[in-house]
């Protein structure tokens, strides 16, 4: 797929990394979590340049080496546990203001944690963005557990509204719920303009449109038993690399 318009694939990560060392550097299927997400950025045709920001240099290294451009470190003020993913974006697109004459039409936002994004996940958003006036299009996945079982638990360990809501119900099969969706972190695909003027990839007042993609292709490893289910799938056959680099949905 090959558009008229300038996209930027923006990869975001950090180096410190806490409930799994190395998470972006994890290897599934033989190459790492950042490699699989240069696979399918490069394979899509979609975009003008592809860049990452990091903090650190051994995740640059393996970036350069997948064929994303690292033309500036991330600030360390920026590489924290704290430090807000719109910062993150904020400084880059400061950076490409800064440096590049380029005017991009939608900034795609690819974390290594979602490594099975598929290059057909990337026309979906692309056409999706093109064809109507959402400032946001992103990837979602149909949610197993209904909103209406979940809730926070106060200090008493009190979870009676969830028990009053289901008590409400004719019976307990989720059968009879509405499906529900969320998003499930392969894609975000924003316009540039209006993220920098409210500071936020969710708009605030404009429209955001999405597309579901399947459970097995939906992982995202912030967790180790995550990552041994990325390697499970692989192993398995359920995710190959023929399969997150087909461009036709039905195929």
């Amino acid at each position: 797929m090959i558009s008229n318009k300038n996209y930027l694939f923006l990869m975001v990560a950090r180096g410190g990394s806490k409930s799994i060392k190395d998470k972006n550097l994890q290897k599934v299927g033989g190459k790492s979590l950042i490699a699989w997400r240069a696979i399918t950025g490069l394979k899509s045709g979609c975009f003008s340049r592809l860049i990452m920001s990091t903090d650190s240099e051994t995740i640059a290294d393996e970036a350069r080496a997948s064929g994303i451009e690292v033309p500036f470190m991330r600030p360390q003020y920026l590489a924290t546990d704290t430090a807000s993913s719109v910062d993150v974006v904020l400084h880059a697109l400061e950076w490409l203001q800064t440096n590049d004459s380029v005017e991009y039409d939608g900034i795609f936002l690819a974390e290594p944690s979602s490594p099975f994004c598929r290059v057909v996940d990337i026309h979906a958003a692309i056409s999706m963005f093109e064809s109507s006036d959402a400032e946001l299009v992103a990837s979602v996945v149909e949610a197993k557990v209904n909103a209406i079982h979940v809730s926070e638990i106060d200090k008493c360990s009190d979870f009676s509204r969830v028990s009053q809501r289901i008590g409400q119900l004719s019976s307990g099969n989720r059968q009879q719920h509405n499906k529900q969706y969320y998003m499930n972190g392969c894609a975000y695909l924003f316009k540039p303009n209006e993220m920098i003027a409210g500071k936020s990839i969710f708009p605030l007042n404009g429209t955001t449109k999405v597309f579901e993609m399947p459970n097995v292709f939906s992982i995202e490893i912030d967790e180790p038993l995550e990552l041994e289910l990325a390697r499970f799938f692989w192993a398995s056959n359920k995710v190959d690399e023929n399969s997150l680099l087909q461009s036709d949905r039905n195929a």
